[in-house]
């Protein structure tokens, strides 16, 4: 069995999937994890998504959860992106859509002690 199919066969199982998308970097990256969000919840309705982003970049281009607000604001400025700006507030006031943030991402902690 392929990885994918793996992936798509649990997702099968759960009628309410958790998603969690951890996030690096402003500008495209962000972008990219913004327009998968609204896919997955597209795709499965009943889903959350909850990104977790940096509570201070280390780096010039670490997300934190005001890039995050920042950036749906610059997709709904454009024609192709407005759409997805608007499910992504959507989901945002109905619980579905979630940001949190966490020292962890800026600390020395290996990944399976992540919040």
């Amino acid at each position: 069995m392929r990885c994918w199919d793996l992936v798509l066969s649990k997702l099968e199982e759960d009628s309410s999937p958790k998603f969690i998308i951890i996030l690096d970097n402003c500008g495209a990256e962000l972008l990219n994890d913004l327009i998968l969000a609204d896919f997955l919840l597209r795709t499965w309705p009943a889903s959350t998504v909850t990104f977790h982003a940096k509570s201070y970049p280390v780096f010039v281009s670490d997300a934190i959860p005001a890039d995050v607000d920042k950036h749906v604001q610059r997709l709904s400025e454009s024609t192709a992106g407005s759409k997805v700006a608007q499910r992504l507030r959507s989901a945002a006031q109905n619980g579905r859509f979630t940001v949190d943030s966490s020292d962890f991402y800026t600390g020395p902690q290996s990944y399976w002690e992540a919040p």
